[in-house]
């Protein structure tokens, strides 16, 4: 039996979406929408608001996660790193396209690498810990599934996750 929720006409069109395309051409295909309608573009005031947040996120995270400072920082660019791609938000190329946002350029675009200190700050956001995916396992959680061979500590910053993904949405994508 299914849950009343997967009966929301947006829920079927995004399934049937997501079952045609993929989830890559999914997220290339919401990054063109967001271009036309002129939101979710990591522009200045995104940028500036991302490292304004960090502070107050950062303390969230370190709550649960306890570790270093830097540690703390790198979850919390990798979550917003993973929002940002998920959600479909772009840069501007040439003609004013909008390009995919890569970690590299993620890096680039918010000075990770002086701001953070290290040079492997790319790759590290790309670890399976700091670039968890947590979109494919929330909404596995809200479909029934059972995810198994989670880390307990990723369950928990699931929240904050949610937390920030909503607070990304209602600024920069509605």
């Amino acid at each position: 039996m299914e849950k009343a929720a997967n009966n929301n006409p947006a829920h079927m069109l995004a399934a049937d979406s997501l079952n045609n395309m993929g989830v890559k051409e999914l997220i290339k295909y919401t990054r063109k929408c967001n271009a036309v309608r002129n939101r979710g573009e990591l522009n200045e005031q995104l940028r500036e608001w991302i490292l304004e947040t960090e502070v107050v996120f950062r303390k969230k995270i370190a709550n649960i996660y306890k570790v270093g400072r830097h540690k703390v920082q790198l979850a919390y660019y990798g979550m917003m790193y993973t929002i940002l791609y998920h959600a479909g938000c772009y840069l501007k190329g040439k003609n004013s396209n909008p390009i995919f946002i890569s970690r590299d350029r993620y890096c680039e675009e918010l000075n990770l690498v002086d701001r953070l200190g290290s040079q492997n700050v790319r790759k590290t956001i790309a670890n399976s810990f700091y670039g968890h995916n947590y979109v494919l396992v929330i909404a596995a959680r809200e479909n029934g599934e059972e995810v198994r061979g989670y880390d307990p500590t990723l369950t928990q910053l699931e929240q904050i996750f949610k937390e920030l993904a909503n607070e990304v949405k209602e600024r920069f994508l509605d």
